[in-house]
């Protein structure tokens, strides 16, 4: 048991974070997905006898997690991009699945889990120290402004931003080695500890210095009520309620001035602003005008990309000149309100809240020092800031920190939930079957992304029958457009176009418009075909149809 205790939480920690390809159009996804359906797979039935008869116990945190995944997968009826939804459900399936076996270990042998799970953190931050100290040492050494070179040290984590987070996140868990006692000296927790602040220091990523002091503040906080006398406690208990109702407040009056346009953007306040925060405010308007559109029901899991250009491009220079597709909101709960609708975020909200009210109750309720939920809980908090300003939502191994976090709350037995008497063994053969397509449709998408990789490269080589030909072997049921939501087919017609093939060109181009309406390449290239048909009032509405989502869109700005 011991063996595969730290098996696991050193596969969850250090292994899926170093999962890594330079053959896929995102080194830090598709690869780490496969892997953790993969590793999870095999995890479950290595326990299969002890699972399959497991009595479990139902409470509001599991109802509250199930409607998140199940708001998930029906949000494929509202879904452009139907494979994307799946795929998007697919990753909540994968991180519910760890959060249970967490769970499960956990509860067999808490300080066993603790001590492999601190030393998992510890050697997870010497290797992402490992990966990027190279990266760090070039940033420091160029003439340029560090703030201006730092952006070049990511290691594997694929930006700056998440590298500064991951650090982030793994200090909670590496803090659990100074009071669980594995067999590692602690002098190596506290070097993994010095690592991890200087990262953050260096990397200088806003979110994440905000999000430290947020923690470091919680967690003090959080270890003098779980110490307090009676007296005491009841003092700092009132205290949080009034900050929590004040900061309630403000962002409800917040959310009203926003959603009535009333809230005047920083850009207008704060010229002087950086580019990076003028284009997230930018970003963030645009998303609450789709969430207007979509209140209810959202636009489908992993659809944001594709409905966002239909908002008007104009005002994001390196998209309507540059040709940079934002994939994301860089603001989770924006990211889910608008592909899940109010109810999807309403259901992550909950049972997040959930498992912090268990915290809180547990960190109150207990004589002796809870060392494990006042960690966890800063540590949450630490990642529900960075959310605020960043993607840690889509990144497997932040998301997966996350929900070990909650893992940890929720194993303490000093809360009673509301529970129900419910045998696991009906949904074993369940979970095993999901974990299962997981892994098929990772390994699918795993080989389309190696093939679509080959086809840009020839692509750009003017190779268009090779583009065509790695293009046609990477369709498939589980994908049907690149990461930036770019259809398959688009660049079919691209090949066939230059090939002089234009009536499959033409087949391609409104195939791909299908798939993707509000991408202005796609709804140019169909206003050249049916210029070139003659068909001159249907090519100028796509031309205007083009202008309207890029009003700097030059080929159609030329045709008009």
């Amino acid at each position: 048991m011991a063996k595969l205790n730290a098996i696991f939480f050193l596969t969850l920690i250090v292994l899926i974070p170093l999962g890594y390809s330079a053959d896929v159009l995102d080194n830090a996804l598709i690869p780490k997905f496969c892997y953790l359906s993969l590793g999870l797979l095999a995890f479950y039935l290595a326990y299969f006898k002890k699972l399959y008869v497991l009595p479990f116990k139902i409470n509001w945190f599991d109802l509250f997690l199930l409607a998140y995944l199940s708001l998930s997968f029906i949000s494929i009826f509202q879904a452009i991009n139907k494979p994307e939804t799946l795929y998007e459900s697919l990753k909540i399936v994968l991180f519910v699945a760890a959060y249970y076996m967490s769970l499960f270990l956990i509860n067999e042998d808490r300080d066993l889990a603790f001590q492999k799970i601190a030393i998992a953190a510890c050697i997870a931050t010497f290797l992402a120290f490992s990966f990027s100290i190279n990266e760090l040492i070039d940033a420091a050494k160029s003439r340029l402004p560090f703030k201006d070179t730092s952006y070049l040290i990511n290691g594997l984590s694929g930006h700056r931003n998440l590298l500064s987070s991951w650090f982030l996140l793994l200090i909670p868990l590496n803090a659990l080695g100074f009071w669980y006692k594995p067999k590692w000296p602690r002098i190596l927790f506290m070097l993994a500890l010095i690592i991890q602040l200087i990262y953050i220091f260096c990397l200088q990523t806003r979110a994440v210095y905000s999000a430290i002091l947020i923690g470091f503040v919680s967690f003090y906080f959080l270890l003098q009520l779980n110490k307090a006398n009676d007296k005491w406690q009841k003092v700092l208990k009132n205290s949080l309620k009034l900050i929590l109702a004040v900061l309630g407040s403000i962002l409800c009056i917040i959310l009203l001035l926003v959603f009535f346009d009333k809230f005047p953007t920083l850009i207008e306040f704060k010229p002087e602003s950086s580019s990076s925060v003028k284009e997230r405010i930018i970003v963030w308007s645009k998303t609450i005008t789709m969430i207007k559109e979509h209140f209810f029901l959202g636009v489908g899991a992993g659809n944001w990309k594709i409905n966002f250009p239909n908002q008007i491009l104009d005002g994001l220079y390196r998209t309507t000149q540059g040709n940079i597709v934002f994939a994301r909101p860089h603001n989770d709960y924006l990211w889910l309100w608008v592909e899940l609708g109010c109810f999807g975020l309403l259901a992550f909200l909950a049972f997040v809240f959930t498992s912090l009210k268990s915290a809180y109750n547990s960190i109150t309720n207990l004589k002796t020092t809870n060392y494990a939920s006042i960690l966890a809980s800063s540590g949450m908090l630490v990642y529900l800031i960075v959310s605020l300003f960043d993607f840690p939502r889509e990144r497997i191994e932040h998301s997966l920190v996350f929900f070990l976090y909650m893992a940890i709350i929720n194993s303490s037995k000093e809360t009673k939930p509301l529970t129900i008497n419910f045998k696991v063994k009906s949904l074993y053969p369940v979970v095993l079957v999901l974990l299962t397509f997981s892994f098929y449709v990772g390994y699918k998408r795993y080989t389309s992304e190696v093939e679509i990789r080959k086809a840009l490269v020839f692509k750009d080589e003017q190779n268009y029958s090779a583009s065509l030909a790695a293009i046609q072997y990477a369709k498939n049921s589980f994908i049907v457009s690149d990461n930036n939501a770019v259809p398959l087919v688009w660049y079919e017609g691209i090949a066939n176009y230059n090939m002089q093939k234009q009536n499959l060109a033409f087949e391609n181009f409104i195939n791909a418009y299908e798939l993707n309406p509000y991408n202005y390449n796609v709804i140019g290239n169909v206003g050249t075909v049916y210029f070139q048909r003659q068909d001159f009032d249907t090519a100028e509405n796509f031309y205007l149809e083009a202008l309207r989502i890029n009003p700097k869109f030059n080929d159609a700005l030329l045709k008009i």
